[in-house]
């Protein structure tokens, strides 16, 4: 159990010699599975570590606890918070359980509400390490997640997937500046399309676009094979015998994880001239 002063146990990992996953790869993940998470509702230095460097530095500093923006977050958004949690347990073989904050012990990964000047950071995490800021969720108030239900299909939902990714062992596909020998994706696989922890927006022929009208409200495939890789997969998700049916009343932009079942079934249900192709690679 994680506490202000100290991190749960960590481990790097190893490549999987598949650059579609170790370009997600971050290099560590937690060590149990079972990962907790909670929500701060103080910004006292009871529950926050003034280290520098491995924890936030003094409690009269600006940074994240400390900024006087920094606050709980609402219900509503700690629903919509667990909700994201749950589409990672989906796929993969991740508990998450919720955890009281108490001076002795805080979740793995926690997530506030803070402030950064720069409108066009939504939010911004750590990934697992030693470090007591490792797991930990921060959303920029002078952001649109400030302005927008976290609904999922909006950009805001989307940013709590990413963020969470982060937080369990993700980088970024894309070239770092800081660390030039990161495996990276292709441009033709950089996209949310393909990973939402892309940050390139194109559709299925690779045209590229300022954003969706419908935002991923899963993590998409090489999400998932990359975080099954990390903790496994979950194989008790759809286990059975499943009935996916899509409408003309509602919009879709999500990746199916089918653990099991001999008879599956993927079916739309309207007026529009549609094709299901399941031949693999076929958009």
């Amino acid at each position: 159990m994680a506490t202000p002063l100290t991190a749960s146990s960590v481990i790097f990992t190893d490549p999987a010699n598949d650059n579609q996953i170790d370009s997600l790869l971050g290099g560590t993940r937690w060590t149990n599975s079972t990962i907790s998470y909670s929500f701060p509702a103080s910004n006292s230095s009871l529950f926050w570590s003034t280290l520098s460097g491995s924890g936030y530095g003094s409690q009269f500093g600006d940074g994240e606890p400390w900024n006087s923006a920094a606050k709980p977050l609402t219900s509503a958004d700690q629903d919509y918070f667990e909700q994201a949690l749950q589409q990672w347990a989906n796929v993969a073989n991740i508990n998450f359980i919720k955890v009281a904050e108490t001076p002795s012990a805080v979740g793995d990964i926690r997530v506030a509400y803070t402030e950064d000047p720069d409108e066009s950071t939504l939010a911004w995490s750590y990934l697992p390490s030693n470090s007591t800021k490792s797991g930990d969720i921060w959303i920029n108030t002078k952001s649109l997640l400030n302005f927008q239900d976290w609904t999922p299909g909006t950009i805001s939902f989307e940013t709590l997937l990413h963020e969470i990714g982060h937080a369990l062992g993700f980088k970024h596909p894309f070239a770092d500046p800081d660390d030039p020998i990161a495996k990276t994706l292709p441009p033709v696989l950089d996209s949310i399309m393909h990973t939402i922890m892309s940050y390139t927006y194109s559709n299925l022929q690779g045209e590229e676009g300022n954003e969706f009208s419908l935002h991923p409200t899963t993590p998409m495939v090489l999400d998932i094979a990359a975080m099954q890789y990390l903790y496994g997969a979950n194989n008790h998700y759809h286990a059975g015998n499943d009935i996916y049916t899509y409408t003309d009343t509602n919009t879709y932009h999500e990746t199916i994880w089918d653990a099991a079942g001999p008879s599956d079934t993927i079916q739309y249900a309207g007026a529009i001239s549609s094709r299901i192709d399941l031949n693999p690679t076929s958009a």
